[in-house]
């Protein structure tokens, strides 16, 4: 042709080139398509595949009756989302007309922009048919820039064991009908150096899949998410079956369900199996409601977890639930409508820093079980109503934990939240004094010396019969009985002054006594405990000696 004869300069300092060697830059689907061809066009993109790598797909609905696969360097650049390729349409109840449009095998340095895929799945398709909208597999570099993929009969669009992949501005929309399972939004499997970086995703499975199943999963970053599931969940790291590959260095920054949504949860990391090994997770800007838990993160070698910015409900259990986890920071909101469950729930976790907010959860506000080495800074108002009717629930709840010192603000009214802050006796716990505890019994006091703060004397005693009392400890003290509920406290070495500050409890049954100072001394203290009607017996008095600030 001659194309090939006549000259082309594009400027005064460029170089000569014949023009067929200009246009091969960049060339159009539609000249490579013959009447022949019908409405495939399959052949033209195989055509222009084969002249050159950069295509332009021109706006209109381009149907694909077979595969088209990609080669390394392709450019497949549209025009915006009137620029489409499709799968033909489902006639049939199987879904048999349906095929995967592009797929990509072994390629690199790969660009799809501007771009929307359309899958041909329907309503009229009545049993699975797991055909993918676009496949990447085994591919490095890989860019999909302003694409949208929609009504896919499995995962809209996977990468599967791909290195070195960027999706930025990505849309999905689900199929009709009810075959929600394995329609993921997106999909990332066994890859390693992926972002995804805004999405808005309307999926029938999970909207946002990351799993393992022949090779570790590392370096992810999930921003900027919105949409919401029929039947899964936000955005999800784990394993697929019974592999033990590991997920490390992951960040999911901004998940948002849309309103009047519900997902199962809006965002999970999980170990599932015991040998997988999870490190390295953050997590935070998370907002919507799960019927699973809110934000669900878990693992037997779970390490190195950050969670923040969490504003999460959850209609079944768990607004945030945390299990496993060591060295770990945690904040945000989370909350519970299930009368069992826990706005947060920490669980066989160690070596953490937790800032848990909640307001009217139905079990507790938070509860930490099981747990060792942390602090817990919670600001739970109001929870517990679901439970209080079996004397239970409240705002907050440590239990069967140990190396920990507690604060904050655990306060719900007295017909709400049945306690206030609960916590069992042991003897390397701490609750500071500043915590402020409200409920209908707005703390339990457990019998722990070693929970004082800065007490110069101690001592935890009871008496349950006349003439005799029972001592669970001192500290720099002694006890005598004077007489019954009358008691008398010697220290082992006196206060310099008369200004030091006696907090004592009394409790018959979990239930406060009144205490009468009658004589204060530097080197004694006297009192007698009293109900309604006189001098009463306590099973339970707790005496601190502070020193004066």
């Amino acid at each position: 042709m001659g194309a090939w004869l006549v000259a082309y300069l594009a400027g005064d300092s460029a170089v000569a080139r014949t023009v067929a060697a200009r246009l091969r830059d960049f060339v159009s689907l539609h000249d490579y398509w013959y009447p022949t061809d019908g409405t495939d066009y399959a052949p033209a993109l195989n055509k222009a595949l084969s002249v050159s790598p950069h295509v332009l797909i021109p706006p209109g609905k381009h149907y694909l009756k077979s595969t088209v696969s990609l080669i390394s360097g392709t450019r497949l650049i549209g025009l915006g989302p009137n620029s489409i390729l499709s799968s033909p349409e489902a006639v049939s109840s199987n879904g048999a007309e349906m095929i995967t449009v592009l797929r990509t095998t072994g390629a690199s340095d790969i660009l799809l922009q501007g771009l929307t895929i359309e899958g041909g799945c329907s309503e009229i398709v009545s049993t699975k048919r797991a055909v993918r909208g676009v496949r990447f597999i085994e591919c490095q570099d890989v860019r999909v820039i302003d694409c949208e993929v929609n009504n896919t009969g499995d995962w809209a669009t996977s990468f599967e064991k791909c290195t070195d992949v960027s999706v930025v501005n990505y849309r999905h929309r689900k199929s009709g009908g009810t075959l929600y399972g394995g329609r993921d939004g997106i999909h990332f499997l066994d890859c390693v150096n992926f972002t995804l970086n805004g999405a808005d995703i309307e999926s029938g499975d999970d909207m946002v899949g990351c799993t393992t199943e022949t090779r570790d999963q590392r370096n992810a970053v999930i921003r900027n998410v919105i949409g919401y599931s029929m039947l899964a969940s936000g955005v999800i790291f784990n394993e697929e079956g019974a592999t033990t590959f590991s997920t490390v260095d992951i960040l999911v920054d901004g998940v948002t369900i849309k309103s009047g949504n519900v997902v199962r949860d809006v965002v999970r990391v999980q170990a599932i199996n015991v040998d997988t090994n999870v490190t390295g997770v953050t997590v935070k800007n998370v907002k919507g409601t799960g019927y699973s838990h809110g934000v669900f993160i878990s693992g037997k070698k779970l390490t190195r977890v950050s969670v923040s910015d969490v504003d999460v409900v959850s209609t079944r259990v768990h607004g945030v639930y945390i299990n496993g986890a060591q060295n770990m920071r945690a904040s945000g909101m989370g909350v519970s409508q299930a009368a069992a469950f826990d706005g947060w729930n920490i669980t066989n976790c160690s070596y953490f820093d937790a800032s848990p907010r909640s307001l009217s959860s139905q079990g507790w506000g938070v509860q930490v079980l099981n747990c060792a080495n942390f602090t817990l800074n919670g600001n739970c108002y109001n929870n517990g109503a679901g439970l209080f009717a079996a004397a239970n629930g409240g705002n907050g709840r440590i239990n069967g934990c140990s190396n920990y010192n507690a604060t904050g603000v655990y306060a719900g009214g007295s017909a709400t939240s049945y306690y206030g802050l609960f916590n069992d006796e042991t003897p390397t716990g701490r609750v500071d004094p500043a915590t402020v505890c409200n409920g209908y019994i707005a703390r339990n006091r457990p019998r722990n010396l070693n929970a004082l703060r800065d007490a110069y004397a101690a001592c935890s005693f009871g008496q349950t019969v006349s003439g005799s009392i029972s001592s669970q400890g001192a500290i720099n003290c002694s006890v005598e009985l004077i007489s019954d509920g009358r008691y008398k406290v010697n220290f082992s070495a006196p206060f310099e002054s008369t200004f030091y500050r006696p907090e004592i409890v009394a409790q018959i049954m979990n239930q406060d006594l009144i205490v009468r100072p009658i004589e204060k001394k530097v080197s004694y203290y006297t009192f007698e405990v009293r109900n309604s009607s006189g001098v009463a017996l306590a099973n339970f008095i707790l005496c601190e000696f502070k020193k004066a600030i």
